[in-house]
């Protein structure tokens, strides 16, 4: 696992987009609302790509840390998915 200890943990690196993006977004669905969800994604464009798409469908990205050639990023489920 990463730095923080979420509710849940899914290694995303090695996954292209946009499938990476359908994959958080699926187990967030999964996920009741506040529960938190740590995801490993590969450097650049998945580190940026996920993440913002993720603010912009209303989550909460609590950390962003890049661990060598990949990042942990950290989301709230903050809202519920329709």
């Amino acid at each position: 696992m990463g730095l923080t200890q979420a509710d849940e943990f899914r290694d995303y690196r090695g996954v292209v987009c946009p499938s990476n993006y359908i994959r958080v977004t699926v187990d967030l669905i999964h996920m009741e609302c506040g529960k938190t969800l740590e995801v490993l994604l590969d450097d650049g464009s998945p580190a940026h790509n996920v993440p913002f798409s993720l603010v912009k469908d209303g989550q909460t990205i609590l950390q962003k840390a890049k661990l060598g050639n990949h990042w942990s990023i950290v989301i709230r489920k903050d809202k519920d998915y329709e």
